[in-house]
């Protein structure tokens, strides 16, 4: 039967290109990814690590940065960490006190400068804990876990950077 609006062979030729331009489309995107997977930089290929039970083939592993952290411990008895975290401190200043979005980097203070600032909190931001809430031991094994969790931290950016001399082992001296 005849175009009555005298356009034929316009659905075929459309049906065409609209099958070439989605064949270019996905191979287009397809294309772009695996590019973008393969021009990573080589740690975040994090699934081509070695681990101690072999390689790490989980998705978190092969598609993005594996935590540079040692593994929370499962022992969750009287330590600090299982303090810190029933306390809600890592909610502020994140899971290993490095800083998170509400609250400053804490595995750098001292015992000392801990103990006040959990005991008076600060107005508006960090809520006050009284000895009732959390003991003077309790507070000294939230230190010592801030402590291992920053020395087990790969990239501290509380750490200056050693100089050339001290990497070598060797002094400067003066003029």
């Amino acid at each position: 039967m005849p175009n009555p609006i005298g356009r034929a062979g316009w659905e075929e030729r459309l049906s065409k290109w609209g099958a070439a331009a989605t064949y270019v489309g996905v191979v287009s995107v397809v294309g772009l990814m695996l590019v973008a997977i393969l021009l990573r930089s080589p740690d975040t290929r994090s699934n081509f690590q070695a681990t101690s039970a072999g390689y790490d083939r989980s998705p978190l592993a092969v598609f993005g940065r594996l935590d540079p952290y040692p593994p929370i411990s499962h022992d969750r008895g009287s330590t600090g960490e299982s303090v810190y975290f029933a306390s809600g401190c890592a909610g502020c200043h994140g899971l290993r006190g490095e800083g998170g979005i509400a609250g400053p980097p804490v595995w750098t203070l001292s015992l000392k400068t801990m103990t006040g600032a959990i005991r008076d909190g600060a107005p508006a931001v960090m809520p006050a804990f009284g000895p009732d809430q959390i003991s003077d031991a309790q507070i000294g094994q939230i230190v010592d876990f801030l402590k291992q969790q920053r020395a087990a931290a790969p990239n501290d950016p509380g750490r200056k950077p050693a100089k050339a001399s001290q990497r070598a082992g060797t002094s400067e001296k003066a003029p």
